[in-house]
């Protein structure tokens, strides 16, 4: 809720700046408030807001066959055959981490250049309630709450290190923090470039320079 109110007053504040902006090019050269411009702790919030959440699936299989066509493995399946696989949803979110970071914003001519951490997985959620189970136990085999336990452990940090370095969802969160950057300065006439920890800067469509 908080998230959403904070939201609606950058849209709000973006909007009066592109007010201001049009009024002042109207009545002649404008006078933008360096204030507007190098607001800092304003910036850092909106880069702390700019979160892309990414929604998939994790899974993790576990059996104690060994599918060799053994007359072992065909007892097994009859009577200690456990095979398991578990599908949990997850939710994961990507953005920048401002915590104890500080902004630095430069100014030159009509572009600005914002400095800002690289973004990185912020929060990994399995959703057990819609999990998925599929199993095949011999007669001599139930469900063991600790095997649950186990798998589920392996498959958060299994997940959770896949997601760390997928490539393609912290380049979204780039561009989504670029973009909403962009346009809280385009009012103002700026083009506005975000350099994350000094790798390859991003423009305002999001495409990297």
């Amino acid at each position: 809720m908080k998230n959403r109110f904070l939201l609606l007053l950058i849209v709000i504040l973006v909007v009066i700046i592109g007010i201001l902006a049009f009024i002042l090019g109207k009545s002649g050269k404008p006078t933008i408030n360096e204030s507007i411009i190098n607001n800092t702790t304003f910036i850092k919030q909106i880069a702390e807001l700019s979160t892309l959440e990414a929604h998939g699936t994790s899974t993790i299989k576990h059996s104690n066959m060994q599918n060799d066509g053994s007359l072992t493995d065909a007892m097994r399946r009859v009577f200690t055959q456990n095979t398991v696989n578990y599908t949990i949803p997850y939710i994961a979110k990507y953005g920048v981490d401002m915590q104890n970071k500080n902004v630095a914003i430069n100014t030159k001519d009509s572009t600005i250049e914002v400095h800002l951490p690289q973004p990185k997985l912020l929060s990994y959620e399995l959703q057990l309630d819609k999990m998925e189970t599929t199993s095949q136990r011999g007669w001599f085999q139930s469900a063991s709450d600790a095997e649950f336990a186990a798998l589920q452990k392996k498959l958060y940090s299994d997940t959770r290190q896949t997601l760390e370095q997928n490539q393609t969802n912290l380049n979204a969160a780039k561009v989504k923090v670029q973009t909403i950057i962009a346009d809280y300065y385009r009012p103002l006439g700026y083009k506005a470039i975000v350099v994350f920890d000094g790798t390859a800067t991003w423009d305002n469509s999001g495409k990297k320079e």
